[in-house]
């Protein structure tokens, strides 16, 4: 009997194995309900976005007027006190237990630590927080974190990336690249064409996360680009007409609750033709994520 018993077991976590296998194996529609905040919510909100540029002219050298290197990297715990009419947050106070800004040739600037500000709008305010803003991140603050970063909180745009029927790990379908161009031309500063542009999804896995399915997929996306972004020396750049920007995305998608995990990162590159003054070879590696769950903390104010 002393060895019938490891066979046994053995047996019985093989069936286990297979019947967990036949699951992840069987079609998933996966469908990514909104975000539905409301009033009194915490939120963790998490981001990045990174510009690497590099014109190289013909005949010339790389100087630092034709190189930029630009990151920004947070997080932000984020109270709902009253949401808009399309769900966004319209007043709120935010957070930032870490986080920092390089603009461009710039030292990491990490006075963004402890910083809360009270959202009202489009516009913020200082709220009491222990780190005091340098400069360069109270205008990061007003123009990436306002315009870019928290309309963009909920992930909205990647419902849009659902597919249509039921779908197993590695089955792929196609994504609706209008809906990402938009998004990304936004997130980047620049300008994707959504004519010709193609996306394409492909399962990875399903599984429980805190007792809640969350979808993992990638997508392999290409876009015409007709503006490259405008930062630094994007500002004087031409395209050509066949420029196409490449993208990966790597999504964690929830599938149930009100308030489901969402995290997307999100890798750009492109490497051609591009005119200045002179014509030249343009480098660009682009780099954003965006993450948004539930928590259930926020530190008090500083007294």
């Amino acid at each position: 009997m002393s060895h019938r018993r490891p066979v046994a077991v053995a047996l019985l976590a093989l069936v286990a194995v297979s019947v967990a296998v036949a699951a992840d194996t069987a079609g998933h529609a996966l469908a990514f309900p909104a975000l539905e905040w409301k009033k009194g919510d915490l939120v963790e909100l998490d981001g990045r976005l990174g510009y690497d540029l590099e014109f190289r002219p013909e005949g010339g050298e790389v100087t630092p007027n034709t190189k930029l290197y630009e990151n920004d990297a947070w997080i932000a715990t984020v109270r709902v006190d009253e949401v808009d009419t399309r769900g966004g947050i319209r007043r709120g106070v935010a957070h930032f237990p870490s986080g920092g800004v390089r603009p461009d040739r710039k030292e990491y600037d990490q006075s963004l630590v402890g910083a809360r500000i009270a959202l009202d709008g489009d516009r913020w305010s200082e709220a009491g927080g222990r780190g005091r803003p340098s400069r360069d991140v109270t205008e990061w603050l007003r123009d990436d974190f306002m315009r870019r970063c928290l309309p963009q909180a909920r992930l909205e745009w990647t419902r849009a990336l659902a597919p249509k029927a039921k779908v197993a790990p590695g089955d792929t379908w196609t994504a609706d690249a209008a809906a990402l161009a938009r998004v990304l031309s936004s997130t980047w500063d620049c300008e994707l064409a959504a004519e010709g542009a193609e996306a394409t999804c492909t399962l990875e896995s399903v599984i429980e996360l805190s007792d809640s399915p969350v979808a993992f997929f990638d997508v392999e996306a290409t876009f015409p680009m007709r503006v490259a972004p405008r930062r630094g020396i994007g500002k004087r750049l031409r395209l050509p007409k066949k420029a196409a920007l490449r993208v990966t995305l790597r999504c964690q998608m929830g599938l149930e609750g009100r308030l489901p995990h969402r995290h997307v990162t999100a890798y750009a590159r492109y490497w051609g033709d591009a005119t200045a003054s002179t014509p030249g070879r343009l480098n660009i590696s682009l780099h954003a994520w965006w993450g948004c769950k539930v928590t259930d903390w926020m530190p008090e104010p500083a007294r």
